[in-house]
């Protein structure tokens, strides 16, 4: 089955965030960390159940190389994405999202 991807407004926000930031470290370094994310959105297009709940119904998939923390929920045929977060960020600033959807 394939589903929907859709980012909350806040997780777009961050993820387009992610370009501007890593693009002042490196030009270019910006648009790969982008990319990392966008493979990873796309796998859970094709299989939202590849990892397992986390914070009651909350997903999180962990990126490899940019150690990014993709927070989504899963709504019938969709993929509702909540944030795009570094691991290293406090998972309570976004899980309230899920709580308000």
């Amino acid at each position: 089955m394939v589903y929907e991807v859709i980012l909350d407004p806040l997780a777009s926000d961050e993820w387009i965030a992610i370009l501007s930031r890593y693009n002042a470290i490196r030009e270019g370094l910006g648009t790969e960390a982008y990319d990392e994310v966008k493979v990873y959105l796309f796998a859970l297009a094709e299989d939202a159940f590849l990892y397992q709940k986390r914070y009651g119904e909350v997903r999180v998939s962990f990126t490899k190389r940019f150690h990014f923390a993709i927070y989504y929920v899963i709504r019938e045929t969709d993929v509702y994405v909540i944030a795009v977060k570094h691991q290293r960020e406090d998972p309570d600033a976004v899980l309230w999202r899920a709580k308000n959807k």
